[in-house]
């Protein structure tokens, strides 16, 4: 489902990026010509190209013809790959002769359009192509010269020149994530000496297993980490105004720094491991130099100051100049909104501070105020992000908060005031640190004479497959953490694969031959324990889903769709089903069912009407939930729904259209589905882009919610609570991406045992909040006409929700998805305060 959607996104890529890289390339081309040894050499690759726009014949000559154009995946020069097994690529290079080495390097390009760079280039050298050796792992041996861009299209060429091995066999291993593009490598000749050396790194019989283990992965990217902060603090040192005995020092000390991070041991327990920065006492010691400069050049110790709380982070961010910092929450009764404030630590040591609250209702830290510590975690992108809510215990007077040399740590304060008596009250935060004077921030709380309902009307889902054990991000021991976690986040509709269906060890309908005779009739009841087993851990859920996955199958047990008998097996089945989810108290309204996903072409809408029809026409009230793709992308951006078989639509429930191709679709789009709407079909909105850490919580997930209640959606989607990123047997999690081979697509940061908040969870926990608000206008305004029509409230209400989405969502800012994208994010946390006001005005008629 994922790849399908990316490689559509990729096939028309803008290719203006990579003229821009062709000059430079061709420079790069002629240093160390005298010394390459790779041009005109054999290798082979495995397994073979694959991707439509780049494969061809020339493949095998390609990388080593002495030339590089930026490596373009439109482009028949590049060598390209997507999705190979296990996510690797290898590359055996044959120089023909045993020869020194002192650097390799490789082209490629990524980026954008679902192209992320490679996770690992891990090169090895051998002398008879069977015993290897480890030179390291090229993406963080580059680092140091240089990283690709964190945004947009860009070729980039990985190399080191610091090897010092020899071989005559080349090895170049490749975490492609799930692309990978190249269109040129090379090998740089050493001295001739080091052919009587030992080569460096560890003895291997096999690369491939060898680097797919967790802990040599693990250790790669904590290196790639590194030896990017490296150089960072690298140049600030040599940009810096410190007078030269300092940079002196720290130059040293940045010199042993990286003779250390070539020595990180492969990490013992990587499923446990937590990317969380400083990730090891030598990161802590490259932001530790950050600090000690920001300090040389007079930056006060500790600095607390404010961005929006859905901005855009980075570690080592100074603080505005002349900043008086202040924060303020508004809320109705009973539900959680959010405020959040930094703190910038410009000394070379860690620093921990109490953080308590006065002057609110409740005393000191009063209970309906919890506090989190943001923290920083690293990425597959290697683009580090500040998302994990870690929730702070009280200890003593206050909650204690690190925050390391050199860096800005960011506190979260939810604040849900259920017992708290509307109005302004003012407090403040008080942030006590040793040895000096404590910090206050000005804390204004407002709490709207409005209780917030306890099930709002949005619905909320995220194909979370809790039915499983094992799939995506799913383990036994983190599916109940994540329920709670999701329930505590207005998640009403849990979503099943189709194995709650299908009897133990059946994956599809068409071999159900033992359950019917030939005529359709049902012989057999199937054994519901899956089923049970689910819907016992979501007791109380407003809309159970389940993912049927008829696209391959055009047959039930054998019984070919269209026949009476199929219809007579197919209507059985359904209503087996529902009087079976009746006897636990389960509606046939609530129960929902997606056919095939993401139709996008006449054969896949042909599946869905096919079984569709009996299942609508056993009249049980079960109700199909479709998601079609039938909209404008990079591929196609004419396509259009009614390009869809007409039948589609009659013969579904409710329509769930991605909400990219409606940002994108305009006018027409959107009536289509206001017409579908009119008709009588329920429609909600479905987002699937990734990974979740590039994602704004507030332009993606929050604003969702907005779009909704602009085109009169009732529910909305994201793919996906329960992908982690990781793949049946590999230990990644959410918080080690240098060891999954997929997007962390998440919202939330799902460990092993653990479901943790981040910012894009709370930005969906927002948006369904901020519907209800404009649900909640829209009911008071009706209420109020029909009690008193003349009420001078009225015109100044109806103005206030008319404008309301326009205001939030026709700035092309809220289209875009990115969370590194600069916007200005208060505007929904304006209208909403606008909308409390109005509706302590109106009263309650």
């Amino acid at each position: 489902m994922r790849i399908n959607r990316l490689v559509l996104r990729v096939l028309a890529l803008c290719l203006a990026p990579f003229a821009l890289a062709q000059g430079s390339a061709a420079k790069r081309e002629a240093e160390n010509r005298n010394d390459r040894l790779a041009p005109g050499k054999f290798y082979t690759m495995n397994p073979h190209p694959n991707y439509d726009l780049c494969t061809d014949e020339a493949d095998r000559i390609q990388l080593t013809d002495g030339k590089t154009f930026g490596s373009s995946w439109g482009l028949k020069t590049t060598v390209g790959w997507m999705n190979p097994p296990n996510g690797q690529v290898q590359i055996n290079l044959d120089l023909g002769m045993i020869a020194p080495i002192r650097g390799v390097s490789v082209s490629s390009a990524g980026g954008d359009c679902g192209v992320s760079w490679p996770s690992a280039i891990f090169v090895l050298v051998s002398d008879d192509n069977r015993h290897w050796h480890s030179l390291g792992d090229l993406t963080a041996l580059s680092a140091v010269y240089g990283v690709p861009p964190e945004t947009g299209q860009a070729s980039h060429r990985y190399w080191t020149d610091r090897l010092k091995a020899h071989g005559r066999y080349i090895q170049f291993l490749v975490n492609a994530n799930p692309f990978f593009f190249t269109d040129e490598i090379d090998v740089y000749r050493g001295e001739d000496a080091w052919l009587k050396s030992i080569n460096p790194g560890p003895a291997i019989d096999s690369p491939e297993k060898y680097f797919a283990g967790s802990s040599v992965r693990t250790q790669s990217g904590i290196q790639r980490r590194l030896f990017i902060d490296l150089r960072r603090s690298r140049d600030q040192l040599e940009q810096s105004a410190t007078a030269e005995p300092l940079k002196s020092q720290w130059r040293k000390e940045l010199d042993e720094v990286e003779k250390e991070i070539s020595r990180i041991p492969p990490v013992d327990d990587p499923g446990k491991f937590r990317a969380i920065f400083p990730l090891n006492g030598l990161h802590a010691r490259i932001f530790a130099v950050h600090g000690a400069l920001a300090k040389a050049a007079g930056a006060a110790p500790l600095t607390v100051w404010t961005t929006h709380r859905y901005d855009f982070l980075t570690p080592t961010q100074p603080p505005p100049a002349r900043m008086q910092a202040s924060i303020s929450i508004s809320a109705m009764k009973a539900e959680t909104r959010s405020a959040t404030f930094n703190l910038t630590n410009a000394t070379e040591k860690p620093m921990t501070v109490t953080v308590r609250l006065e002057g609110l209702p409740g005393g000191p830290n009063p209970d309906y105020i919890t506090i989190h510590q943001v923290e920083w975690t690293d990425t597959q992108s290697s683009v580090p992000v500040a998302a994990a809510l870690l929730p702070i215990t009280r200890k003593d007077k206050g909650y204690p908060i690190t925050v390391p040399a050199g860096m800005t740590r960011q506190v979260w304060v939810n604040c849900t005031p259920r017992e708290v008596t509307a109005g302004k009250h003012r407090g403040q935060l008080v942030i006590e640190r040793p040895k000096a004077p404590a910090l206050e921030v000005p804390l204004t709380l407002r709490v709207f004479n409005e209780t917030f309902p306890e099930a709002p009307l949005l619905h909320v889902g995220g194909f979370d497959y809790t039915n499983t054990d094992w799939l995506y991000g799913l383990t036994p021991k983190n599916i109940e953490p994540l329920i709670a976690h999701l329930r505590t986040r207005y998640v009403d509709t849990t979503w099943a694969t189709s194995d709650v269906f299908l009897p133990a060890g059946v994956d599809s309908p068409a071999v159900l031959h033992s359950f019917f005779d030939a005529n359709g009739k049902m012989v057999k009841k199937p054994d519901t324990a899956n089923f049970d087993r689910w819907v016992g851990r979501w007791p109380g859920a407003r809309r159970y889903a389940v993912f049927f996955n008829v696209l391959d199958c055009d047959n039930l047990a054998g019984l070919k769709c269209g026949t009476p008998a199929f219809n007579r097996a197919a209507g059985q089945w359904v209503r087996f089903w529902v009087e079976h989810a009746g006897s636990k108290g389960i509606q046939p309204e609530q129960i929902l069912l997606l056919l095939v996903d993401e139709p996008g072409n006449h054969d896949m809408d042909q599946r869905t009407i096919d079984w569709a029809k009996p299942i609508r026409a056993a009249q049980t009230g079960v109700l199909i939930w479709t998601d079609p793709t039938w909209g404008p992308d990079d591929w196609n951006p004419q396509r259009k729904p009614q390009d869809a078989l007409l039948e589609l639509w009659p013969v579904v429930d409710v329509i769930c259209p991605l909400r990219a191709h409606l940002l994108r679709g305009g006018e027409g789009f959107a009536d289509f589905y206001r017409e579908q709407l009119m008709t009588g079909h329920p429609l909600e909105f479905y987002s699937c882009n990734g990974p979740a850490s590039a994602l704004d919580p507030y332009s993606y997930y929050r604003l969702q919610a907005w779009t909704c209640f602009d085109m009169g959606a009732t529910g909305v989607s994201f793919w996906s609570f329960g992908c982690s990123g990781k793949k049946w047997e590999e230990e990644g999690s959410s918080w080690n991406q240098y060891i999954t081979t997929g997007n962390s697509d998440s919202p939330l940061y799902l460990g092993p045992d653990s479901a943790t908040a981040a910012k894009q969870m709370e930005g969906i926990r927002e948006g369904v909040q901020d519907y209800q608000y404009l649900v909640m206008l829209r009911d008071r305004i009706r209420q109020t006409e029909k009690a008193n029509a003349r009420n001078p409230m009225l015109a100044e209400a109806r103005s206030l929700l008319s404008n309301a989405c326009s205001r939030v969502l026709h700035d092309q800012e809220a289209q875009d998805g990115k969370w590194i994208s600069n916007k200005d994010r208060s505007i929904a946390d304006q209208v909403c305060v606008e909308i409390g006001v109005m509706l302590e005005k109106m009263g309650k008629p």
